[in-house]
């Protein structure tokens, strides 16, 4: 994280004590949820900070290409589109 990063969090920042969590969580979470990172203390001691979490890109999921592999794995002899079905079905029926 850069330092320009880091200084705009701390400016953003908002405080709380523990006891203003403990009876104002849907409050805070509230803040948390618009992106706001609260700093919780004790004895004004920083025990805590709570960040909203990041955003996750979305897995996606491609189907293999099984020709191309049997290709790699079998280059001296030549497979045919109708072949490496015929095989796939095959192995698939002795499971």
């Amino acid at each position: 994280m850069t330092s320009e990063a880091c200084l705009t969090i701390l400016l953003d920042m908002k405080t709380a004590t523990v006891r203003e969590v403990q009876h104002n969580l849907k409050g805070v979470l509230r803040q948390i949820a618009d992106g706001e990172t609260v700093e919780v203390t004790r004895s004004r001691r920083v025990v805590a900070w709570i960040t909203p979490p990041r955003a996750r890109k979305p897995k996606r999921f491609t189907m293999p290409n099984f020709l191309e592999r049997m290709r790699r794995e079998y280059p001296h002899r030549p497979i045919s589109d109708k072949q490496a079905a015929d095989m796939m079905e095959y192995m698939r029926g002795q499971r």
